[in-house]
């Protein structure tokens, strides 16, 4: 009961914050099942919504970017925890970056990146938050008529891993390039590379993605890929990173619509678990809503 009530005030915060006009808030909600194919074992099913609320904004004439994002997950499951209790699992995050731009000539930009990843799961009471923060670099290059080339540089640094000691710290490495065409197509792909001091199954080349996505006007769709390129039957290596996370490789196809007056709807379907052994895909669909102000 507590964990709805926690959710509730924040429905109401966010109804709050998102009260005020024209200064780059959004507030989401989105309601999903994770591996609803299993119906068989209950365990593998995992109902959750999640209330959102993000800021992005740009100053000093676009040369500083900030962004940060709040979301409360909730699911609809039970679980044990530390007092032997059963509770409906949850989790709070908070991202927040700070990025500036340097224009180099007319076409080409610059951007020096700063973030910072959090996440504190309430089931349990001991070594139950998540911290990560990353340095980034980014280029990109504007081609007039045939679009925007930009590549990416990013290295997440793992300082807090839910009651990993400090000299267990790791860090990883995620490289990407991407093209923005003048008329909606966009291509992506990124490489995950993880370093771990103390254990050399996490060291390496491990994971590959890869995103289309299409906008036209209010329509806008997305199909998104994460390849494992290593010991796919374990998903231990790169199940760090938020890309590529999860066993096996994972399929996602993604389509929104956005209104007028800011309203946005969107619909997700994940396909992942694909290829590993004795252990059938899941399948999780969400569908979601946004508001921007």
């Amino acid at each position: 009961m507590n964990k709805f009530l926690l959710l509730f005030l924040f429905v109401v915060l966010a109804a709050g914050f998102a009260a005020a006009e024209d200064i780059g808030l959004t507030a989401g909600l989105e309601f999903g099942i994770v591996d609803m194919n299993k119906p068989n074992d209950a365990e593998d099913v995992y109902p959750y919504l999640d209330v959102s609320v993000e800021y992005e904004n740009s100053f000093l004439d676009d040369a500083l970017d900030i962004y940060a994002g709040l979301t409360f997950d909730v699911g609809f499951t039970q679980e044990m925890n530390d007092e032997g209790d059963e509770v409906n699992p949850s989790s709070l995050s908070f991202d927040f970056s700070i990025g500036y731009n340097l224009g180099l000539g007319d076409a080409s930009t610059l951007s020096f990146i700063l973030g910072n990843e959090n996440n504190i799961d309430f089931v349990s009471t001991e070594d139950n938050v998540l911290g990560i923060i990353k340095p980034g670099i980014k280029f990109n290059q504007n081609m007039g008529d045939n679009g925007d080339f930009y590549a990416q540089a990013d290295v997440p640094i793992y300082y807090l891993y839910y009651g990993l000691e400090k000299d267990d710290t790791f860090a990883g490495l995620d490289l990407t390039v991407g093209w923005a065409s003048a008329f909606g197509l966009g291509l992506e792909a990124g490489g995950h590379i993880l370093f771990s001091p103390d254990d050399d199954t996490f060291n390496g080349f491990t994971g590959i993605s890869f995103t289309a996505s299409y906008e036209n006007g209010p329509i806008y769709a997305e199909l998104g890929a994460a390849i494992p390129v290593k010991n796919l039957d374990t998903g231990a290596p790169y199940s760090y990173f938020d890309t590529s996370a999860g066993m096996g490789v994972s399929i996602t196809p993604m389509f929104s619509y956005t209104f007028e007056f800011g309203l946005s709807v969107y619909l997700s379907l994940t396909f992942d678990g694909i290829g590993v052994t004795d252990n059938d895909p899941g399948i999780s669909p969400a569908i979601g809503v946004t508001y921007s102000f």
